[in-house]
């Protein structure tokens, strides 16, 4: 859809104020979506249609649309996943973001020789969301030698989550994931590793992660 939801939050001493309450955001947006990606495990190519119908009716069809709120930290900061779900996210330096998001929308919407990923998105609807976030760990020491992130700057993670309505797995997992990890590969990004990555060898984290697996094998074993 090219289009994202920005999600921002600062410390404040102002009275505490609930977001505006809508119709749609409670458990019938819930349970109308969640039949419709239902749905869409047997009809894939009606997906652009109901991810356009969603995001519309939850933060409005048009670009601009914005609401705020005072809360708590323990609510402000609560996110609702909704369903079960695959989560496939990877730690990549921040600079290498935007070509990342960049190449990734490009992929999934059809234009291959752009995206420069070799896997044929033909015939492949894939839902929201991909969320992004960053992240700065570079100033902490000790590191620790599985640490993902970047040691010489901020990380961006990206991470392409796939809902299982109803507890069924979509049908664009595979060919999805295959393609979403070889563009993190390539970009020098690292795996979660409590996350849904699949296409990973044993060589390629010895590659990632050099001198630093090295040694925790070596603690491991001890």
């Amino acid at each position: 859809m090219r289009r994202a939801i920005v999600w921002r939050a600062d410390k404040t001493d102002k009275p505490l104020r609930a977001p505006v309450d809508s119709w749609y955001g409670g458990s019938v947006g819930f349970h109308t979506y969640h039949v419709l990606l239902w749905l869409s495990n047997y009809v894939p190519r009606i997906l652009p249609a109901i991810e356009w119908f969603v995001f519309g009716m939850q933060y409005g069809f048009s670009n601009g649309a914005t609401t705020s709120a005072v809360e708590e930290l323990r609510t402000g900061l609560l996110m609702n996943c909704l369903y079960s779900q695959f989560v496939n996210e990877w730690a990549l330096p921040l600079h290498k973001g935007p070509e990342a998001i960049t190449r990734l929308s490009a992929w999934l919407n059809g234009d291959e020789a752009g995206s420069g990923i070799p896997f044929s998105s033909k015939g492949l609807y894939v839902h929201a969301p991909v969320e992004v976030r960053v992240s700065d760990t570079s100033p902490t020491s000790p590191r620790p030698f599985l640490d993902n992130t970047a040691a010489d700057g901020p990380t961006l993670y990206l991470n392409a989550t796939l809902y299982r309505p109803y507890n069924r797995d979509p049908p664009c997992r595979d060919r999805y994931y295959e393609a979403f990890e070889w563009l993190m590969k390539q970009l020098g990004g690292r795996p979660h590793w409590a996350k849904n990555f699949e296409f990973v060898s044993p060589a390629e984290l010895k590659d990632m992660y050099g001198a630093d697996l090295q040694s925790y094998l070596r603690v491991r074993a001890d």
